[in-house]
């Protein structure tokens, strides 16, 4: 590090000898700047410099060429970005950035802290830290392509600045071609220590990144799903992505494209997986599937079931730790209370039934703007207290009171009714846009301001007075326009009749799974394998795909579907039913059968506050290219049921 700092002054002449070489030989093309803090005089962090030299020789190992910078005041740091700024911009490679150590926000900027420097004020912090924004516009000015930023830097402030910054880190949006990711959600902070000499973030993300062939979306998938578990939800990493490219930390030992059989297979392969984890009704089985396939064609519904399983084990522990209160309370009052009888009877006191107890929202990253976890019937919830005399078991002597009953708290879970009413016959991309309307949401979780103007797709949500979640007599009315050919204009209301486990029924008698993903559609098609249209989160820059088969009722047999989406945009709709702050969903899909096959584009704006389609627009062509239809969906009317 120190022969680093004595070239600099030489330092244009090696970067430009380093970026003619690497640039004639592109299999080592790929650049990493690693900087970790500990020796913070007045807040020492055991960590982040294990973890900085960790993850440079796991970038060495990958083939990247790093520059590791450990324990640096803030003009080595400021230095260091420069020259990697400098070697991006003459070599136009891919570039990663790490950082570990103490970070704050300030007036919606992210400052990384350099060692030596007390910060009594938010001025110190402006003044002399270093500031986020100066990487993102040198990665913008270099033009190199593709960038990565990682950030395990959201540890608690504990400077005297600390009153004055909210704690974690502000939202920030990913410049174009750019990847970002934070140890935690914005707004929360993570833990220092992990289970080993690396902090919990590090350890997982470096079990992650030595994995062959695998994307960087995915890599973060499966550090989000493991530090969220070990954490036991106290600490959900995040990330915000505008990369147009994918991205290998190790690039696949033979790329291939690969034919629709390998698609095929794979497939069926993840088919046959994910029926095996919706039998078995466990979380280690849905853990271990998303591990395996965390962008798979079933991941988002596992990533639900995963919600919901989690939700119920929380609430658990809960519930169980506000019984074992209330056991003690119990215990104390009847010890201290004279006088005390001469006849005492030994009693142990045993907790006999915690039944069904109705689950509560997982908490879910601030980054995350809208979520579909199952929102359930607000049933009065049940006093748990469920204690009966027993046999003595290290017995307290107290009065022997009458048999306490026992007491089995179920409460009433019922999930979300979905209502639709859909066209009789449109393509598969149509159907499925129809009836985005039926996602069951919980209140979506924010805290950026709208005044922060490092966002743009993560400010507040305007709730619309569209209830989330569902319940029987919902409804939503809808405006259907073909607008090719003859002009034709058909209005449906979508009204919950019927709510199962796993399934939802419509006035029609049309069934849907719990994300509104149509499973039978009267007179119309039938899912034959889980679809994912319709997922249980959305971000700006969020991608997902799916891929089932499909059969018609109206003679066209049996076909393959597959889809790719991306939330493009956060924007503003107005409708006849009300202005709308939306999510704006880009789809690509395709229908494959053995005597035809047709391609739709379409356009969906998702209300953010509940998660239930406003409006949609969908082209869809033959296979000759020749315009089939031109659909465009607006929503006229909802009504909410009792809640």
């Amino acid at each position: 590090m120190q022969f680093f700092y004595q070239i600099r002054p030489i330092a244009s002449a090696v970067i430009a000898l380093t970026a003619t070489f690497l640039i004639a030989n592109p299999a080592w093309s790929r650049f990493a700047l690693v900087i970790g803090n500990s020796k913070y005089a007045h807040a020492p962090l055991v960590n982040p410099a294990n973890d900085a030299r960790s993850i440079a020789q796991s970038l060495r190992d990958s083939g990247f060429t790093v520059t590791e910078v450990i324990d640096q005041n803030r003009d080595q740091m400021k230095s260091a970005v420069r020259a990697f700024g400098d070697l991006l911009h003459t070599s136009k490679q891919p570039g990663v950035f790490y950082f570990a150590g103490h970070a704050v926000q300030s007036e919606w900027r992210n400052y990384l802290l350099p060692i030596n420097q007390n910060f009594a004020n938010a001025q110190d912090v402006r003044n002399n830290a270093v500031d986020i924004t100066e990487l993102t516009r040198s990665f913008q000015s270099a033009k190199n392509g593709t960038n990565i930023i990682i950030l395990d830097a959201c540890r608690d402030n504990p400077f005297a600045a600390a009153n004055q910054i909210p704690k974690g880190l502000t939202q920030m949006e990913a410049p174009a071609n750019t990847f970002l990711a934070y140890a935690t959600a914005p707004g929360q902070t993570a833990r220092d220590a992990g289970s080993g000499s690396n902090g919990l973030y590090t350890e997982h993300l470096l079990k992650e990144i030595v994995k062959e062939g695998v994307k960087i979306e995915d890599v973060f998938k499966r550090v989000r799903l493991n530090v969220r578990l070990a954490s036991n939800g106290e600490q959900i990493p995040w990330e915000n992505t505008s990369l147009e490219e994918d991205f290998f930390f190790r690039q696949p030992l033979q790329p291939r494209k690969r034919t629709e059989r390998d698609l095929e297979e794979e497939f069926e392969a993840q088919l046959s997986e994910w029926q095996d984890v919706r039998i078995a009704r466990d979380q280690k089985s849905v853990e271990d599937y998303l591990r395996k396939y965390p962008s798979g064609k079933f991941s988002e519904l596992a990533n639900h079931r995963l919600e919901r399983l989690l939700a119920q084990k929380e609430q658990r522990d809960r519930d169980i730790t506000q019984l074992q209160k209330q056991m003690m309370a119990s215990a104390n009052s009847a010890v201290q209370s004279p006088p005390i009888p001469s006849a005492t009877a030994s009693v142990a006191v045993s907790v006999v039934a915690l039944a069904s107890v109705t689950p509560a929202p997982v908490p879910q990253p601030v980054g995350v703007l809208a979520t579909n976890a199952p929102v359930f019937n607000t049933a009065p919830k049940p006093q748990l207290v469920a204690v009966v005399p027993s046999a003595p078991v290290a017995a307290i002597p107290m009065p022997l009171p009458a048999p306490a009953p026992v007491v089995a708290a179920i409460a009433t879970v019922a999930p979300p009714a979905i209502p639709a009413v859909i066209p009789a016959v449109l393509p598969a991309a149509a159907v499925a846009l129809a009836s985005i309307g039926i996602n069951p949401a919980a209140n979506p979780v924010v805290i950026a301001a709208s005044s922060n103007p490092q966002i743009d797709g993560f400010a507040p949500i305007r709730q619309s007075g569209i209830a989330p979640g569902w319940r029987v007599n919902d409804a939503l009315t809808y405006r259907t326009t073909e607008r090719f050919g003859t002009p034709r204009v058909s209005s449906a209301e979508r009204r919950a009749v019927q709510v199962d486990d796993d399934k939802i029924t419509t006035a029609l008698g049309n069934t849907y799974d719990l994300f509104g993903n149509p499973l039978k559609i009267q007179n119309n098609f039938e899912a034959l394998t889980p679809p994912q249209w319709f997922i249980h989160e959305y971000y700006v820059g969020k991608k997902w795909s799916t891929r089932y088969k499909r059969r018609s009722f109206a003679g066209g047999g049996d076909s393959v579907v597959t889809a790719e989406m991306q939330v493009v945009a956060r924007e503003q709709i107005t409708l006849p039913a009300g202005q709308f702050d939306a999510f704006k969903v880009k789809v690509q899909s395709f229908n494959f059968a053995s005597d035809y096959n047709n391609r739709s584009e379409s356009i969906i704006w998702v209300d953010a506050a509940s998660s239930k389609m406003v409006a949609s627009e969908t082209r869809t062509w033959d296979r000759s290219s020749r315009l089939m239809n031109d659909l465009r969906v607006d929503l006229m009317a909802f009504a909410n049921g009792v809640r």
